[in-house]
């Protein structure tokens, strides 16, 4: 991240996931070590400007190991559709490559508060999870700038 971006430190991750004690696997020099095979839903990173753009990394095992990325955008949709919102509107998926992988971005878009609010989500099947960078965009253009921030490892 630049220096307008404030990253989550592990600690805050891991009330993010609100980690049972049957994830922990033991400790070493006082830290916990989880077994993230357990954790359904696992955030790798988040980080956020100053004025409320943000991005979060996560992975999600789906409850069903055959889920195929249509079932689980759609099953997203749904479920994303009626709880936020009122006049929550979609984009149809497109591909999309960030840091060197290929995802398929989908846009939603609805006013919370009277304030519009864009949340851009790239997804991709890899192995038994579906893995998700989620931007939210606050100020117009953030979700590029943001996006310019990852490279390929």
């Amino acid at each position: 991240p630049d220096e307008s971006m404030v990253m989550a430190t592990p600690e805050e991750i891991d009330a993010m996931m609100e980690l049972g004690t049957d994830a922990i696997l033991g400790e070493d020099n006082g830290k916990k070590i989880y077994d993230f095979s357990k954790i359904t839903v696992v955030y790798e990173m988040m980080a956020v400007s100053a004025t409320g753009d943000n991005v979060i990394v996560m992975a999600e095992k789906p409850l069903l190991s055959n889920t195929n990325l249509e079932q689980y955008l759609d099953g997203f949709k749904k479920q994303t559709g009626g709880l936020i919102s009122d006049s929550i509107e979609f984009s149809e998926p497109v591909d999309y490559t960030l840091g060197g992988q290929t995802f398929k971005k989908v846009e939603m878009s609805y006013s919370f508060s009277g304030v519009n609010i864009s949340q851009i989500y790239l997804v991709k099947k890899q192995n038994d999870r579906f893995i998700g960078v989620i931007f939210t965009e606050m100020t117009e253009g953030s979700f590029d700038k943001i996006a310019a921030m990852f490279s390929a490892i």
